[in-house]
């Protein structure tokens, strides 16, 4: 790749490590893009420590209508999120 980003893949086991600091640490500071597929709000939360400034968090688990999560503004202006809806 000349003159694009560096590229790599890296497997992080949330069952024996913190994966939010894992995911920092490899991206150094968080993700440009988070995929969020399981509907868990505590998921949601750790997607969206992960993802980095500038980058997209996109939640495509259906929550239930009970299920939240705490999004600051600081969050806000330093992230794009995208969110799928069951109709």
């Amino acid at each position: 790749m000349s003159g694009g980003r560096s590229q790599s893949a890296a497997t992080v086991n949330a069952a024996t490590e913190d994966a939010v600091a894992r995911v920092q640490a490899l991206t150094r500071g968080g993700a440009a893009y988070v995929f969020e597929a399981i509907g868990n709000p505590a998921t949601v939360q750790k997607g969206l420590a992960m993802t980095g400034g500038g980058g997209t968090l996109t939640v495509v688990g259906i929550m239930d209508y009970s299920g939240s999560f705490t999004m600051t503004g600081v969050d806000l202006g330093a992230a794009t999120y995208t969110t799928a809806t069951a109709s």
